[in-house]
């Protein structure tokens, strides 16, 4: 019943998802690099006037030297490539009658507050925000129920696509593209309900000194902390040892069995994890950049998907786990407290009170990074 529901057939403005041949164009000459620009900005245009505006007057921008099949050869090594295996694959949760309580079921209070705006870009299945408010609340209840209490939902709102954005003026790599997964309205509208559940229990045990994804001003409170106590330690003569972290491709290299890991030690329904981590294990996306799409779908073995409702959080949890190898007897004193980072989802800040402290606390949080599936960057940017 749910297939025949939901089957993109029954939505009234979908789109026959676009197969493209990978092109490869050598731009030979500035006159050349000029009027293929001027041809993409034409057809962004009429696809999407935004968008084309945004291209024009923002510093980001792609360079014409910037080839599909390098972007997607690049990217799809990164989604794929092996991560530490730690997580212990146990038997799936048996759901029983006595399992099944209320707190299980999607109310329509929870999908009202997850709406979705109208902006919002549809999946691969084509369906967009107003076809997905034309579906009743009391059905998309019982639907996403569903969902919830099988631990599975169909492949055709599972699967996504992941286009490119640009990152500064000129990108001519396909590493400085951040990649953003789109998928179906319904599963984002969907996962918006399950972040929301998933915050409450995780706000209050989150590390306190992490800032980001947080129900405050998160860069304001990280930054007036760090500044505070730089001033302590001029006022007080007293020193003060601090290293900045930049993480490699944080969001897209965590490891799953990391996450699935830190799940375990979380007080929320096994339903839930079940579910979670079977929209982790199953989930393909298509690669598209600059109007191609790649032909063969990329099953990605880590990383969270960006654009997700649930990946802020999932990436929070096992970052989580991170900031706990950090040794609570090296740190700064600042205020009767013993501070030795600041958070600020993956940009991270080690502080002491000494250069030996400080290479206790590195030595002690790189085995956790390895664990997690993130690498420091050593590359100057």
């Amino acid at each position: 019943f749910l297939l025949s529901a939901l089957s993109p057939s029954e939505f009234g403005d979908t789109k026959p998802k676009r197969r493209g041949r990978t092109r490869r164009t050598i731009v030979t000459s500035k006159r050349k690099a000029k009027k293929r620009e001027y041809a993409r900005l034409q057809a962004l245009y009429k696809r999407n006037r935004s968008n084309c505006f945004n291209s024009l007057f923002e510093k980001a921008s792609l360079s014409p030297d910037l080839d599909d099949r390098d972007v997607f050869d690049f990217w799809s090594h990164l989604f794929t490539r092996s991560s530490p295996q730690n997580f212990k694959n146990d038997s799936p949760f048996i759901l029983s009658d006595k399992d099944i309580t209320e707190d299980l079921f999607v109310t329509p209070q929870e999908i009202y507050s997850a709406r979705l705006p109208f902006s919002s870009s549809s999946g691969p299945d084509g369906a967009s925000v107003k076809t997905l408010n034309k579906i009743p609340i009391r059905c998309r209840c019982k639907i996403y129920t569903a969902f919830l209490l099988l631990r599975w939902v169909p492949s055709f709102l599972l699967d996504s696509r992941t286009v490119f954005l640009p990152k500064k003026e000129n990108t001519s790599k396909p590493s400085m593209l951040r990649p953003l997964s789109i998928s179906s309205t319904m599963l984002r509208q969907f996962h918006k309900v399950l972040a929301k559940r998933l915050m409450a229990v995780l706000d209050p045990a989150l590390d306190v000194y992490q800032f980001g994804f947080r129900q405050m001003d998160g860069i304001a409170e990280a930054v007036l902390l760090f500044g505070y106590m730089v001033q302590s330690a001029c006022t007080n003569f007293s020193t003060i040892a601090v290293a900045v972290l930049d993480m490699e491709k944080a969001f897209d290299s965590v490891s799953h069995d990391a996450i699935f890991e830190a799940l375990q030690k979380i007080n929320i329904s096994p339903v839930m994890k079940d579910y979670l981590k079977f929209t982790y294990t199953h989930a393909k996306t298509f690669l598209c950049f600059n109007g191609s799409i790649k032909s063969e779908p990329v099953r990605p073995t880590r990383g969270v998907r960006q654009g997700d409702p649930m990946s802020p959080l999932l990436f929070l949890l096992v970052f989580d786990q991170v900031l706990n190898a950090i040794p609570d007897y090296e740190g700064f004193h600042f205020e009767n407290k013993r501070i030795n980072h600041i958070a600020f989802a993956d940009d991270l800040v080690l502080v002491a009170d000494s250069m030996v402290g400080l290479n206790n606390i590195i030595n002690r949080i790189l085995p956790a990074l390895t664990w997690s599936g993130l690498s420091i960057s050593w590359r100057n940017r």
